[in-house]
């Protein structure tokens, strides 16, 4: 699978980010910490799921009234591209946790580079096909073979397969 990133050149957006033409989810994985019972488990699920990162949590729910501790670990994550990935979610939650954003999505690490956004969409993009019933025979994280591509500008038009075309100005204002 080659994902052909060449759409425009990235750029920055306010000094806060890149904007590139591959990215999935916003560059940020989402975690979803669910309301658990006193004593137990935290129920927490992230998205979007890819093999190139996944989540592991030992997220205890404690007595109401507590206060929230929760830790990522590693807080910014610099192990994509190699297996396994993992961000550990730690500490506790009070019983009578309210999430500041419903779904709750609590921590969001960055993809912190590009070529790890294109790992991650790999990632996902294995992960659908996966779910779809298709049957994978390439490495679960891998670098874009980008040299697979053809030359820049040699595509015609009668090999698009979608355009996007965006509303104006005064459309969205409506």
């Amino acid at each position: 699978m080659v994902i052909n990133d060449r759409l425009f050149d990235p750029f920055n957006f306010r000094d806060e980010f890149n904007v590139r033409p591959i990215f999935v989810n916003d560059d940020v994985i989402d975690t979803i910490i669910g309301q658990g019972s006193a004593d137990s488990a935290t129920p927490v699920d992230y998205r979007p799921k890819s093999s190139a990162f996944t989540v592991q949590s030992s997220l205890k729910t404690g007595a109401a009234g507590t206060d929230a501790e929760i830790k990522l670990v590693p807080e910014e994550p610099a192990c994509f591209g190699t297996l396994p990935c993992i961000g550990s979610l730690t500490g506790s939650i009070p019983a009578d946790f309210v999430p500041p954003i419903v779904p709750s999505f609590f921590d969001h690490p960055h993809v912190p580079h590009h070529a790890a956004a294109e790992l991650c969409a790999h990632g996902v993009r294995r992960g659908a096909g996966a779910r779809a019933g298709v049957t994978l025979t390439a490495p679960a994280v891998e670098n874009n073979p980008v040299q697979l591509l053809p030359a820049r500008n040699s595509y015609s038009s009668n090999t698009r397969v979608a355009q996007l075309t965006s509303q104006t100005l005064d459309q969205y204002a409506k």
